[in-house]
């Protein structure tokens, strides 16, 4: 017999016959299996969002071990509930996101005939928003943490209770999510009841003049889009279709609220996941508007003194969209061989080069002397074999800076052949320094789980033109083995075809 009662044990524990550690509201063995922890019998385990939709703090903050409670700061009172029974905060513990508080409770001896400890006081969108965050905290700082794949989830947890389109696409892309890292070699990840819930609550909010607007709706328009790219194997995903979607709903609802950290957000990683769609199916860049690139540089202005590095990332995201109305003046120079807009274009790369520069001379030099990127050296030769990182996000800041670079000077290095100037050698040179780059980090990126190394498929693909024969063929490989079964759609000859797409990203896809 274990040392503790069976009586105290959680769930899990008490079905897989062994001791728990009793660190509750998530024991041990829980956080190692990733699996929501029920804490022990007659015991309530409870998570409290740290915020409401507006921001403020809500009266849960003041709660403290030893504080004896009829309702709980989250729920409603009905009329009736003239039996319920008092509650004993047993231990308080603050979320490692910061976004919420663990409270264990327990009925107060006493203070009810019926006490029932088998019905927890709380909503299907608190159990939700409990084992969301519960998915954070236990996949912080490595590269399971959820939030490398969807950087937002974390502010969705206040909004679960007033949002039920919000609530289902959370729900369905946390089932998803969980089989995934449970089984990665299994071919049916998503959940279809959940799936089909969660379309049908979709199609509801859009259909609603009230709430298609809102960025609830957005951001589980984003959440079903994530949970199909990325755990539908079985069939092929219309990615146009999707963003299409989704571009449409963004323009609908307008450029973001710079009071608003989860819209600021859902724009920032919608730039990634449209941009590419946008410039291959050369489509309305509405990025690049007025309105829309004074409120982004606005966000980023508001929060660049935050000190967190995800805003290092969005600072880089304007670089993207200025990457973008370029490739569109490009194509309108390739029609139009005139040595005026040629200048203007020389011009206006130059620029756009300078501020990436000084990007890479503040933000990423502060990386590096900060310890976050460093070398990797063999030790006989002193040869740079490749970099290390603190974790994925510092690394995908140091990649995309290099993909951006090159597409910025192999526009460049167009415009100039244009005018017959012969500058194009020394910007091929850079270019290939920055390519070098990317090709070093990868013994990093295959050490990452398959989803995450998704986001560092791009980078490769531009820098496919600077490596030799041999080495485009190694690269197209290796691009094969990171990006998973939909690679294969590829064909034969993959590096042919990657290069196609890389010229076409830059404007130079042949007329």
């Amino acid at each position: 017999m274990s040392g503790t009662r069976i009586s105290k044990r959680c769930d899990l524990c008490r079905t897989r016959k062994i001791k728990c550690d009793q660190n509750w509201p998530i024991c041990g063995t829980c956080r190692r299996a990733n699996k929501p922890c029920s804490g022990p019998q007659g015991f309530y385990s409870r998570f409290i969002p740290s915020e409401n939709s507006s921001g403020s703090p809500p009266p849960s903050e003041r709660l403290a071990e030893g504080d004896v409670v009829s309702q709980l700061p989250s729920e409603k009172s009905t009329a009736t509930d003239t039996k319920q029974s008092s509650l004993v905060v047993l231990r308080t513990r603050p979320a490692v996101s910061g976004r919420g508080k663990y409270l264990v409770l327990r009925p107060q001896a006493g203070s009810s005939r019926t006490p029932s400890p088998t019905a927890p006081p709380c909503t299907r969108e608190d159990r939700l928003a409990s084992r969301l965050v519960q998915c954070i905290d236990a996949g912080a700082g490595s590269d399971r943490d959820i939030r490398l794949r969807v950087t937002w989830i974390d502010l969705a947890v206040s909004r679960l209770r007033s949002s039920p389109v919000l609530y289902e696409a959370t729900n369905l892309f946390l089932s998803s999510w969980t089989s995934f890292h449970s089984d990665p070699r299994a071919n049916l990840y998503i959940d279809r009841a959940a799936y089909v819930k969660a379309l049908r609550t979709l199609n509801a909010a859009l259909s609603d003049p009230t709430q298609s607007r809102t960025v609830e709706t957005l951001a589980a328009t984003a959440l079903v889009h994530r949970v199909e790219f990325d755990y539908e194997m079985r069939r092929n995903i219309n990615e146009s279709h999707h963003s299409n979607g989704l571009s449409a709903l963004m323009m609908r609802k307008g450029p973001p609220r710079i009071d608003d950290d989860l819209d600021v957000r859902l724009c920032f990683e919608n730039i990634h996941v449209l941009l590419s769609h946008f410039i291959l199916g050369r489509e309305d860049i509405f990025f690049t508007r007025p309105e829309w690139l004074k409120a982004i540089k606005d966000a980023v202005q508001k929060n660049a003194t935050k000190g967190d590095r995800i805003w290092d990332r969005y600072d880089l995201s304007i670089h993207m969209i200025l990457w973008s109305d370029l490739v569109k003046d490009l194509r309108a120079l390739n029609d139009n061989h005139n040595a005026l807009l040629a200048q203007r274009l020389i011009a206006k790369t130059r620029e756009i080069d300078r501020g990436l520069c000084g990007f890479e001379a503040t933000h990423i030099a502060r990386l590096w002397e900060e310890g976050h990127i460093w070398e990797v050296r063999n030790p006989k030769t002193g040869y740079l074999l490749t970099y290390g990182f603190d974790d994925c996000v510092y690394c995908e800041i140091y990649h995309q800076h290099a993909m951006v670079s090159i597409a910025v000077n192999r526009i460049l290095q167009a415009a100039l052949d244009i005018i017959g100037s012969e500058e194009s050698l020394t910007i091929e040179t850079r270019i290939f320094e920055y390519s070098d780059r990317i090709w070093k980090m990868l013994p990093y990126i295959e050490g990452m789980s398959r989803t995450v190394r998704d986001n560092f498929i791009a980078p490769f693909v531009m820098s496919l033109e600077s490596a030799s024969t041999e080495f485009r063929h190694h690269l197209a490989k290796k691009m094969i083995d990171i990006s998973g079964p939909r690679a294969q759609l590829l064909g034969d000859h993959p590096e042919d075809q990657l290069i196609v797409m890389s010229k076409a990203l830059t404007g130079r896809e042949a007329s």
